[in-house]
């Protein structure tokens, strides 16, 4: 199966079990390239699952995962390390190497993937730290770093060899409402700058979400709605509906982000 539109990964009936337990009860999502797609639902729905199936991490019991042409569940070896070369990756708790500096952080890709120069290394470093305000924090380390901040050394790390799809998975467990807008503001100030394909799965709606292209709500294993998020406030869907109450209220006027 190929890719005939403009859609980078492509699910299809999708379906996981462990230990007779079925996360994924077929779903089926496509995401679209360059856009921003937030993957929302309430924690134990499947949604950190569905990122490990897309990353080839887990192979389905049935069911596609097509990135980019590729079906990932049926390669292996050199095939899929060459699809997973096009994602970067910001986990939960950024998952900085304590005994690592942030430039050496964020230099750890170019180290591992490239045969660059120190001076170059340290070029693009730099260029990616000042992307997410953190250029002057090069000779700290995570444990010198607010949750915030760590964030964003994790963002300059998983931008660093300029993939084509980024992959969020809960990106701001831990922090604060007010750091929490700020964070998904930088997230989509980098997507819209570098023009990558942005996955964000989050246990909840952020009351910017309008600054996505999509959102898929994920329920018991599969997807239940995947619209616009203006759409997804008039779902009738009685799930949906509960989800969008519960976290931003029964009345939300999307056109207006807070400050």
């Amino acid at each position: 199966m190929s890719m005939s539109d403009n859609t980078i990964i492509r699910l299809v009936e999708v379906r996981k079990s462990f230990a007779g337990n079925e996360v994924l009860k077929g779903v089926s999502l496509d995401v679209e390239a360059g856009k921003t797609t937030i993957i929302v639902g309430q924690s134990g729905q499947g949604k950190s699952v569905l990122l490990k199936h897309i990353l080839g991490l887990v192979r389905p019991d049935a069911g596609q995962v097509i990135v980019d042409g590729v079906d990932v569940s049926r390669v292996k070896g050199k095939k899929l390390k060459e699809v997973r070369t096009k994602f970067g990756i910001l986990f939960q708790g950024a998952a900085l190497l304590d005994s690592l500096d942030v430039l050496e952080n964020v230099a750890l890709p170019l180290r591992q993937r490239t045969k660059l120069k120190d001076a170059e290394i340290r070029r693009r470093v730099i260029e990616k730290l000042q992307l997410v305000g953190m250029a002057d924090q090069l000779d700290k380390y995570p444990a010198q770093l607010s949750g915030g901040m760590k964030k964003r050394v994790g963002l300059a790390r998983a931008l660093q060899l300029e993939p084509q799809i980024v992959l969020f998975d809960e990106p701001t467990t831990g922090l604060d409402p007010i750091k929490v807008k700020d964070m998904y503001k930088l997230f989509f100030e980098t997507q819209k700058l570098l023009k990558y394909t942005a996955v964000i799965v989050s246990h909840d709606i952020p009351k910017i979400f309008n600054l996505s292209d999509m959102v898929a709500v994920m329920h018991d294993g599969i997807i239940l709605a995947h619209c616009s998020y203006e759409d997804i406030q008039r779902s009738e869907n009685d799930v949906v509906k509960a989800l969008i109450n519960d976290t931003m209220g029964s009345i939300y006027n999307s056109d207006q982000v807070e400050q």
